[in-house]
């Protein structure tokens, strides 16, 4: 028997098939670029590039000075993006040689020796006749009313977005229940080739005739699916229901190739074989005429599914002939065969003669549909194989690519064909490959649209290009990196971290509190001596022998610098180890919450404590001896011995920070090199030198790095990337949120409401407390029933408290034989602190001691100063909140108001 049908091989594999290592996948931007696949799985995005070595394959990426020569019997395939519409095969005829390879024109000539044509894109070939398999007369614009797939265009996706990808026009996928839909018009009557493969699994359902994106159409439709281990075609009526079996399937990767003719209208579907002979011949009608069913739909049900080949044409009805492929014949248009040897064509006449056993005879061109030769010459076992746009397929030994085209000697044709690269649509490597690298534990590269395994080599950087060159392991070449390039170069995998049981995953904070957690945790690498986080991304071992106001003075044994200003710093590490470090969770909040109050002051460094503690405030100073930081406007001093890490805050961490220290431009290269040991050094390099890597970097100086105890090198833009992503950039203090209440006070105020009563708990019954007095006893607001009774909750630490409360004082003298009291509520500070600021301001009024802040948050105070005012009937008359110049007025006013509205009782005056 000969190889499959003529007839199919004009149309089914326009798009090669290919087996890559998984991941070997470019990612979605370089799909509008060439993308080369190698043996060992590595891809590149680029473009081909001028080569007169027919042994290799010359290729350009993006981000490097000059091209790779990769060796040709490395290569694996290249697949060049679809550019617009797919082109139309022009010509009067489709000419199949041996190894399946095709052309498409008009026919000059044809002798006992060769065939002579005219193709569009190749102008006039002579062509052996013993390469000639099939040849096939071909109306396109007539007959074709699909021929693809062109990609995902004009299908659509009825699960999950990006379930199914294109590859060198074909679909794919390995997402079970993946399916897609398209309507591409298919007629009533039509006939259906279609050529699927897999690698893994066949379990696919291929409807023909659905009607939209209704999946319960499919159960109506004929359907090519697979069942078990057999491939049948089935269709499901309401009342009646067959199926027929079409041919076995074997475990394991396969194909299959099927020719069907759909009849809508009588509800038949005959199935011919690769090699024409009728396979399946089925009828289920339910005697009604149906209405148009023009959409086709590919299922994978399991395991995986490819897509390679689909034709739709108008069939006229009448029934096909099966073929004895095994013998020359001309298949006529109306079906019928004339077995026997097509001697010559006759131009003059628009005949060809043909010949058999008993005698000569002509049949006229209009009466053929195809002609099956008789080839005898072998297939090229080796070289390469180029698919064009427009299905044009052709094998051979490449000879050179110049000025944009690939220039092939292809076995039976006598001229050599320059084929123009922008026609291309894919170029396929034949014949035995050499064995693929052995990529374990070399290096890669991974830039955009590249992955590429191979090692640095020794060089220096120059005016265009880094002093990265890089050079591929199947390549033999190297590349300059270009300036500006961003990727990464792998030395070592990270193993990823184990799942952690459902049961035993608690929910992690996120923003600061969480950035702090992770980095204080066993998910952060592990530094086995102190060490400074920059902003950037940078950490190195270090000893801080110094900090002012200025930055932070150190010694590193692996930086030539000493000095860095505090816009840069993230985290000093004075420690190696964290001991213990808990928060409760009322800690953590108002660890992490800059007061409203505090906002336009906030705190700029925290103190981690060897024992857990964690002190906020301002640093000023820090020697070998002692730390000195400003909290709440006193300054303590506190032994370095007791401090395991410092941590910075900045005002523009409310966004992802850009790195201060190391700005990237076009015409710079910068690199962070990352070591197992967490170290991260971040330089512009000038120098490889066998397996050190040095640069400088306007911070640290000059650094060298030996590459043997490198983990993996991020480059350009990455290093941004990285760091926007690494947990102490969520290092940031968020301001308190503004409670409705004040919103609703602000909102009355400019109203023209009274001021302070705009709050939510304005008109409310006080809540009632019993606190400690600071001169010894018990004060309880209950007993002060039918007195006015002022609260001003404050701190010594908070600056506007110590400028109202002299003012507030001042104010309440006024009304020091009224019924009216003044109680100063203390948050959380000892007595000794007080005392020494009331005498310090020379004040007298009633302090308590709210130690817990259980008081304050009944008053719901997140916010200090805050004045509440409480009637004689003991409801909350007015509230406010912040100090400023107008506070003893409106406390003024509001008690005036009071006063004037009701008469104390004085009967529960004490």
């Amino acid at each position: 028997m000969r190889a499959r049908c003529a007839f199919w091989a004009c149309f089914s594999l326009l798009c090669i098939r290919v087996s890559l290592a998984p991941g070997a996948e470019a990612d979605a931007d370089s799909a509008k670029r060439p993308v080369l696949y190698l043996n060992d799985g590595d891809v590149a995005a680029g473009e081909l590039s001028d080569c007169s070595d027919p042994t290799v394959l010359r290729w350009q990426c993006s981000a490097t000075t000059k091209p790779f020569d990769f060796d040709l019997s490395r290569v694996n395939v290249v697949h060049f993006p679809l550019r617009g519409e797919r082109l139309k095969s022009a010509g009067d005829y489709c000419i199949e040689l041996t190894g399946g390879d095709l052309l498409f024109g008009s026919l000059v000539a044809l002798s006992d020796r060769e065939l002579v044509m005219d193709a569009p894109l190749l102008g006039r070939l002579h062509v052996r006749r013993d390469y000639v398999r099939v040849l096939q007369r071909w109306n396109e614009v007539a007959d074709v009313v699909y021929r693809g797939p062109n990609g995902l265009n004009g299908w659509k996706q009825s699960a999950k977005k990006n379930d199914w990808r294109e590859e060198a026009g074909q679909l794919l996928t390995n997402q079970a229940g993946a399916s897609v839909y398209a309507d591409f018009g298919m007629p009533p009557q039509a006939s259906v080739e279609f050529d699927i493969s897999w690698k893994t699994t066949a379990d696919f359902a291929l409807a023909l005739g659905v009607v939209g994106a209704d999946e319960q159409s499919d159960r109506q439709s004929f359907r090519v699916e697979t069942w078990d281990s057999d491939l049948v075609v089935v269709r499901e009526l309401n009342a009646d229901a067959d199926l027929a079996a079409l041919e076995k399937i074997k475990p394991g990767p396969g194909h299959v190739h099927i020719k069907a003719y759909v009849d809508q209208a009588t509800g038949q579907i005959q199935c011919f074989s690769a090699n024409g002979g009728k396979i399946a011949d089925l009828t289920v009608h339910n005697g009604q005429a149906p209405p148009p069913r023009t959409g086709i739909r590919l299922t994978n049900r399991h395991g995986d599914v490819r897509l390679e080949g689909l034709r739709i044409l108008r069939w006229t009805g009448k029934a096909p002939h099966e073929v004895q492929t095994d013998k020359p014949s001309v298949n006529k248009s109306d079906g019928s065969v004339a077995y026997g040897e097509v001697q010559e064509f006759d131009s003059a006449r628009k005949q060809f003669i043909v010949r058999d056993a008993a005698k000569e005879t002509r049949i006229d061109v209009d009466q053929v549909a195809n002609i099956v030769m008789a080839a005898v010459a072998e297939p090229p076992s080796q070289g390469v194989r180029a698919v064009l746009q427009d299905g044009v397929r052709l094998s051979g030994k490449l000879l050179k690519v110049e000025q944009g085209r690939l220039n092939l000697s292809c076995p039976g044709i006598r001229e050599s064909l320059p084929l123009a690269i922008s026609d291309l649509q894919s170029l396929m490597v034949l014949g035995p490959a050499s064995p693929p690298a052995r990529l374990t534990g070399l290096p890669r590269l991974e830039l955009d649209g590249v992955q590429l395994h191979g090692n640095l080599v020794n060089s220096q950087g120059s005016a265009d290009s880094s002093c990265l060159v890089w050079q591929p392991t199947d390549s033999k070449t190297s590349g300059p990196l270009r300036h500006g390039a961003s990727g990464r170069i792998v030395y070592r995998d990270r193993p990823p971290k184990p799942a952690r049981p459902i049961q035993q995953q608690v929910q992690q904070p996120t923003g600061f509190l969480g950035g702090l957690i992770r980095a204080f945790s066993s998910e952060a690498p592990a530094m086995t001596q102190p060490a400074l986080h920059l902003r950037g991304g940078d950490v190195f071992p270090c000893r801080v022998t110094r900090i002012d106001e200025q930055g932070v003075t150190f010694q590193s044994p692996v930086t030539e610098g000493k000095f860095v200003g505090h816009e840069r710093l993230q985290t000093a590490e004075l420690a190696a180890e964290l001991n213990g470090a808990k928060l409760s969770k009322s800690k953590r909040t108002r660890l992490l919450t800059v007061p409203r109050m505090q906002k336009d002051n906030p705190p700029t460094h925290l103190i981690v404590m060897n024992n857990g503690d964690y002190l906020r405030g301002r640093l000023q100073e820090m020697d070998d001896k002692t730390l000195t930081v400003e909290v709440r406007l006193e300054s303590k001093q506190v032994p370095r011995k007791s401090v395991s890490r410092i941590v910075w805050f900045h005002e523009d961490e409310q966004a992802t920070p850009a790195n201060p220290a190391d700005s990237s431009t076009a015409r710079e290269t910068r690199v962070q090199v990352c070591r197992a040991d967490g170290v991260r050094l971040t330089f512009a390099p000038s120098q490889l030198a066998e397996t050190t890597l040095s640069g400088a970097n306007d911070v640290l100086g000059n650094c060298r790095v030996d590459l043997k105890q490198v983990d993996e090198i991020l480059i350009g833009n990455a290093i941004d990337q990285a760091a926007a992503e690494r947990s102490d950039q969520l290092w940031k203090l968020q301001n308190a949120v503004e409670p409705q209440f004040v919103k609703d006070d602000r909102q009355q105020n400019q109203a023209g409401s009274a001021a302070g009563t705009g709050m939510a708990l304005v008109g409310k019954p006080a809540p009632d407390f019993q606190l400690e007095l600071l001169t010894g006893g018990k004060f309880r607001l209950s007993e002060h029933h039918g007195k006015i009774v002022v609260l001003d909750f404050w701190a010594s630490w908070c600056g506007p408290c110590v400028q109202a409360m002299p003012q507030v004082d001042r104010m309440m003298q006024e009304f020091k034989d009224q019924p009216v009291k003044l109680v100063a509520v203390n948050l959380q500070e000892d007595a000794k602190t007080i005392r020494a600021l009331f005498e310090r301001l020379e004040l007298h009024t009633t302090v308590v001691l709210d130690q817990d802040g259980a008081t304050a948050e009944k008053y719901t105070v997140t916010g200090i100063p805050q004045t509440v005012v409480i009637d004689g009937n003991g409801k909350i008359a007015r509230l406010f909140i912040g100090g400023g110049p107008h506070l003893g007025d409106q406390l003024r006013d509001a008690v005036r108001d009071l006063l004037s509205e009701a008469t104390p009782d004085k009967s529960k005056d004490k």
